[in-house]
């Protein structure tokens, strides 16, 4: 008898790295890995692609641009997945804020910006993003309902 098994893989990219060497923490590039290595986000990527594990991704703002600058060859692994059908991205606010504390104004700039990256730096249009990362987990329906609905975002809400 064969079992059908389903379940969902999501890995949560949130550090704030600028570049290598800080004595107190990894750098990007322990964090993004290189082709080959043992280790770093490059190597999750390769596991997926090599047994065809679809994943669900969410980078922060701050991280995507830290890697278009250090490493923007991680960008090609993402468009190969995304090639695949095997990657979906999750949208969340561009400096991960605890968005509860914030002003709509603030919020839906955040989050306008963190869509805006996923189009210019991976070609992903807004409207491609359906799920959304809380930061830091704190969720307020009366709060954040309201401004992940809200049709002024640029994919539409």
């Amino acid at each position: 008898m064969t079992t059908k098994l389903s379940f969902a893989v999501v890995h949560h990219a949130n550090q704030f790295l600028i570049t290598d060497g800080y004595g107190n923490r990894s750098g990007i590039s322990k964090v993004a890995g290189r082709q080959g290595s043992k280790i770093g986000l490059l190597k999750i990527l390769e596991i997926h692609r090599k047994y065809r594990v679809p994943l669900n991704l969410h980078i922060s703002g701050t991280l995507l641009e830290s890697l278009a600058w250090h490493y923007p060859e991680f960008f090609s692994e993402l468009e190969y997945l995304t090639k695949l059908g095997l990657l979906e991205l999750i949208g969340s606010s561009y400096g991960q804020n605890m968005m509860k504390f914030f002003s709509r104004e603030h919020n839906l700039r955040q989050l306008n910006e963190h869509l805006l990256l996923y189009e210019n730096l991976l070609g992903w249009k807004p409207n491609r993003i359906k799920v959304f990362w809380v930061p830091e987990r704190l969720w307020d329906t009366s709060i954040l309902a309201p401004i992940l609905t809200d049709r002024e975002l640029i994919n539409g809400g």
